[in-house]
C-alpha cells in the first residue's frame, strides 16, 4: 500500500503541471536610424510569472552603445531615455553597467525589474552605433592634369568615407544580426532569442513558448496535505490477512 501511494505521489506533479501549464509569449523589436528606439513586450504568460531581468548583448554584431560624447561612437549619441513611464510600470529598479559614460562604447545591457508581468511592456531610447571608419589622410594634389584627375579621385574617396559613417552611424535592421536578448524570470526560467532583421529599418526578437509548467504554491500545499491524509488513513486500516 505504501508503494502505491508513493507512485501516486510521484505521478500527481505532472498532472499538476499539466493543469497549470500556460503559453508565454515575448516580443523585442529595435527602431533604427540616427538613434535607437527599444521596445520589450511581455505579451502572455501565466498569472503570478514576471520578469527579473532582460539583457541585451550586441558582442555577436559589430554594433556598440553610443550613450556620451566622445566616446566609441560615430557622429550623435544618446544616453537611455525610458518613454511614456514603461520604467514605473513594469518596475524598472537598475541598469548595469550604468548609463552615460559607463555604457558607452560596451555591447551589454542589463535592466532589472521587480513588477514587470503579463500585458506589460517597456520602451527605451539609447543608441547604437557601428565601428567608425579610419580618417582620411590624403596628401594634396599637385598642379595642372595630374592634379585634374587627383581632385576627381578625392572626391571619390571622400564620398566612400561619408557613406561609411553613415553606416556606422545608422543602425538598421540587418546590422543587428547575431545580437541577442535573454529573459530572466524570477524562480530561474531563462529564455533567450536573437534579433532578425524586419522591414530593413527595425530588428525584430519574438519568443513564444507554447507551455511553461508553472505549478502554484497553493496548489502544492494542498495536493501534500491531501496525500499525507491519504497515506495515513491507508496505513491505519487492518490487512484481510489480520482480520
Amino acid at each position: 500500500m505504501l508503494r502505491r501511494t508513493l507512485s501516486f505521489l510521484c505521478g500527481m506533479p505532472l498532472a499538476i503541471l499539466a493543469l497549470n501549464a500556460a503559453a508565454i509569449e515575448l516580443q523585442a523589436t529595435f527602431t533604427g536610424g540616427a538613434y535607437g528606439t527599444w521596445d520589450f513586450a511581455y505579451l502572455s504568460g501565466p498569472a503570478g510569472l514576471t520578469l527579473s531581468q532582460i539583457t541585451i548583448d550586441l558582442s555577436r554584431s559589430n554594433r556598440r552603445f553610443d550613450t556620451a560624447a566622445g566616446g566609441a561612437g560615430v557622429n550623435e549619441w544618446l544616453d537611455i531615455g525610458i518613454v511614456n513611464g514603461t520604467d514605473a510600470a513594469t518596475g524598472l529598479s537598475a541598469i548595469w553597467p550604468g548609463t552615460g559614460t559607463a555604457l558607452d562604447g560596451g555591447p551589454l545591457l542589463t535592466l532589472e525589474f521587480v513588477d514587470f508581468g503579463p500585458g506589460e511592456w517597456l520602451r527605451f531610447h539609447a543608441d547604437v552605433d557601428g565601428p567608425a571608419p579610419a580618417p582620411l589622410n590624403l596628401p594634396p594634389c599637385p598642379d595642372g592634369y595630374a592634379g585634374l584627375f587627383c581632385n576627381v579621385n578625392r572626391v571619390a574617396l571622400y564620398a566612400l568615407y561619408d557613406l561609411e559613417v553613415f553606416n556606422a552611424s545608422n543602425t538598421i535592421g540587418p546590422q543587428m544580426a547575431g545580437s541577442r536578448v535573454t529573459y530572466t524570470f524570477k524562480g530561474g526560467l531563462v529564455l533567450t532569442d536573437g534579433f532578425w532583421p524586419g522591414d530593413g529599418v527595425s530588428a525584430a526578437s519574438r519568443i513564444l513558448v507554447n507551455e511553461v509548467a508553472i505549478p502554484e504554491t497553493k496548489s502544492w500545499h494542498l495536493l501534500a496535505a491531501g496525500l499525507i491524509l491519504i497515506a495515513i488513513g491507508r496505513g491505519s486500516r487492518p490487512s484481510r490477512a489480520s482480520r
